[in-house]
């Protein structure tokens, strides 16, 4: 009888080791899908910063044009009226 009361002891033992190793897996695996969680918001952060920079510089980019066509359309007027007083 007490050969059974050791191996059920010994059963125990096996089976609390079992259960501890799982629940440190558990763990492990819960802290691996908080870090990837938190890797995903960032990406979507980083994202939508990169969206918002894009259309930054294409605002930029249409004052640019802008200012270049209004500076082509001053160098005509600028080289009309410097034509007028052209001596030939």
């Amino acid at each position: 009888m007490s050969e059974a009361i050791a191996d059920v002891n010994q059963n125990m033992s096996e089976v609390a080791a079992a259960s501890e190793e799982q629940a440190a897996s558990v763990q492990e695996i819960t802290a691996s899908m908080s870090e990837v969680q938190n890797m995903v918001q960032d990406i979507g952060r980083e994202a939508t910063d990169s969206v918002a920079a894009s259309e930054e510089i294409s605002t930029v980019l249409d004052q640019l044009k802008d200012t270049a066509v209004q500076s082509a359309q001053f160098a005509e007027e600028i080289a009309g009226k410097v034509n007028k007083f052209k001596i030939e």
